[in-house]
């Protein structure tokens, strides 16, 4: 696979997407100068993280409307914050929420317990959605195939 994609320890959720295989790939950008190629994998880690927002925008927005405790209670803000962008500085990829809008995205993924105040009144739980775990398990092979799907796309486009 021309894709590796770990949790990031750092930050709750994230998925790093990066090229490891590259010999694998070689063959498509072998014709092509250092900057086009370097061009041409950030597209493909592009598409491979955009891949993993759309699917964990989908199964998001698919518990908001079957669960009955979260369809109350949903301003947006979470479905806004997931973001995905290609690192600069070394091939990879990130996708994962962007802050201060998807700083509750572990809560609703994940859920939480009975919660009780320092006063003893009961704040109720949070039922666990599943969503972004579901994602990384479901999806991550896929992104790896569309990591290498846009990299031949875009070496082929730059040769033009």
């Amino acid at each position: 696979m021309a894709g590796l994609f770990t949790n990031d320890s750092n930050q709750y959720g994230g998925i790093k997407v990066s090229v490891i295989g590259y010999a694998q790939v070689d063959d498509a950008l072998s014709q092509l100068r250092q900057i086009d190629r370097d061009r041409a994998v950030q597209a493909g880690l592009k598409a491979g993280a955009a891949y993993l927002v759309r699917r964990g925008r989908q199964r998001l927005r698919k518990g908001l409307k079957t669960d009955a405790y979260h369809r109350h209670y949903q301003k947006g803000n979470l479905m806004k914050s997931f973001i995905a962008r290609v690192k600069k500085s070394k091939a990879g990829a990130l996708a994962g929420f962007k802050r201060p809008e998807g700083s509750h995205s572990h809560l609703v993924d994940e859920g939480t317990g009975e919660r009780e105040t320092a006063s003893g009144l009961r704040r109720g739980k949070m039922p666990e959605m599943k969503y972004w775990t579901d994602t990384r398990e479901k999806d991550t092979h896929t992104a790896q195939e569309k990591v290498l799907e846009g990299v031949r796309k875009a070496a082929i486009r730059i040769m033009r």
